[in-house]
């Protein structure tokens, strides 16, 4: 008699497919992102609300990307969200980043403190000392990561000679609260394409989308990869990558952020489907 063994584990994996059906936990999230957004990636908050989904558009340092023109005076200077003026602003800052205060070199900036203040990652109000050192020619770059930046200090100089900004680094975390989970693959939604080897299917602008936030799903690895491996998320897309992908080994030249909430259970001898076993609090 033929003996038959049952598997639960899918034929051909594809991206955003879960692995197994073993206890998961999915939200729904609605699409912040204009050219949609595909299965198996690994999406954030954004501006749009704490259910809205999509990626930032660059990790890159951007030196007044909170404030252009500080200039040093004789007084305590004080600045809040209303004089923040560089592209970021008062914004949220997705994925939250280390603040740099970069200082020109003039002989009227002294040794003094600057005092910042505002969200760390996980969106509890922090504040630190920023050391400003004699005659500038510096970038003070901050302990704390933030996702948003609420006033700057800045301590009485000798003149006014001096200038400064305020951005962010191009160091990041995903250690917060900002990250949603990874896009689940769903056949019962009307997507813009239907699934193809290229796997080009993408859950539209503002539609609800589910996210995977516990349980264990597949993903295109762009790396060879192990099990065990922490994976790292590409926040930089150029040509045919995607940002929200996941790879491992190297950040890519800055381009991809290290995420310790998940880690990957098999190996691939090169880039190819991997299942990611993802925790979120």
């Amino acid at each position: 008699m033929p003996q038959t063994s049952v598997t639960s584990a899918p034929a051909r994996a594809v991206a955003g497919q879960l692995a197994d059906v073993g206890p998961n936990d999915i939200i729904s999230a609605r699409v912040d992102a204009s050219a949609g957004i595909a299965p198996g990636l690994l999406v954030l908050r954004t501006s749009g609300g704490d259910a809205a989904a999509g990626f930032p558009s660059s990790i890159a340092a951007d030196a007044d990307a909170i404030k252009t023109n500080i200039g040093s005076t004789a007084g305590v200077q004080s600045f809040t969200t209303v004089d923040f003026n560089g592209v970021i602003g008062d914004d949220r800052i997705t994925p939250p980043a280390k603040i740099d205060l970069v200082l020109s070199s003039h002989t009227d900036w002294d040794a003094t403190n600057a005092t910042l203040t505002g969200l760390d990652e996980n969106g509890l109000p922090v504040s630190e000392t920023l050391a400003i050192p004699n005659g500038g020619n510096a970038t003070v770059t901050s302990v704390n990561y933030y996702s948003f930046v609420t006033a700057l200090s800045m301590p009485a100089q000798t003149g006014t000679g001096g200038t400064a900004t305020l951005g962010v680094s191009a160091s990041r975390t995903l250690g917060g609260g900002d990250v949603l989970g990874v896009s689940v693959l769903d056949a019962s939604k009307t997507l813009e394409t239907s699934l193809s080897s290229s796997n080009n299917e993408v859950f539209e602008n503002d539609t609800v989308m589910p996210v995977l936030r516990k349980g264990r799903i597949c993903v295109v690895v762009e790396t060879a990869f192990k099990a065990g491996d922490c994976p790292l998320v590409r926040f930089v897309a150029t040509g045919a990558e995607q940002l929200g992908a996941f790879r491992t080994g190297t950040t890519d030249s800055g381009d991809a952020i290290e995420w310790r909430a998940a880690r990957l259970l098999n190996s691939g001898s090169a880039a190819g489907i991997g299942v990611l076993d993802v925790n979120l609090p």
